[in-house]
């Protein structure tokens, strides 16, 4: 729950699916405006696939993490739903850029209103496969053997689970 007064900023983006070494000018002008004290969330994505382990995490991503810290520095507060794609995302991220990180729904609760930030994942429930996977993968336990495994394995996992994904929603209704 994040509860905000009747002054408070909140500026919203989703699905960045940002790839190492991206461009982030983009970013940039859309930070240009955020003031001290203002919210930014991302739902969910904000990389293509953050993978960290107990040791170290993906390389490509500085600029994109230095343009965050930056913005934590000027006193932004920093939020991420945790999307498919952020799922080993943890202390490191948090370390270098300033994000807090929610596994679920964040509820803003604001003096007129509420409102419930999701990532869109979430509202496949129709779509087992991905249920289960998510299950899985956000299991503590799972986390703990997952950061233990090289950083080269994880890569090599989170780029096949990449391409299986792809196959599956790039597949037209009908199809066998």
């Amino acid at each position: 729950i994040l509860s905000l007064s009747p002054s408070d900023r909140v500026h919203l983006c989703a699905d960045l699916h940002l790839c190492p070494h991206d461009p982030i000018s983009g970013l940039e002008r859309w930070g240009a405006s955020f003031l001290k004290g203002d919210h930014v969330v991302i739902l969910g994505d904000l990389f293509e696939a953050w993978i960290e382990n107990f040791w170290s995490h993906q390389k490509g991503y500085d600029e994109a993490l230095e343009l965050f810290k930056s913005w934590h520095q000027r006193g932004c507060h920093l939020h991420l739903v945790m999307g498919n794609r952020d799922v080993l995302a943890g202390r490191q991220l948090l370390n270098i850029s300033g994000f807090n990180i929610y596994a679920g729904p964040l509820l803003l609760q604001g003096p007129s209103h509420n409102l419930l930030l999701i990532h869109g994942d979430e509202l496949l429930p129709d779509d087992i496969s991905y249920q289960r996977y998510k299950v899985f993968v956000r299991n503590p336990l799972i986390q703990f053997f997952l950061r233990c495994l090289p950083l080269g394995v994880l890569l090599k996992l989170a780029g096949q689970t990449r391409r299986q994904s792809i196959q599956k929603t790039t597949r037209l209704p009908g199809d066998a």
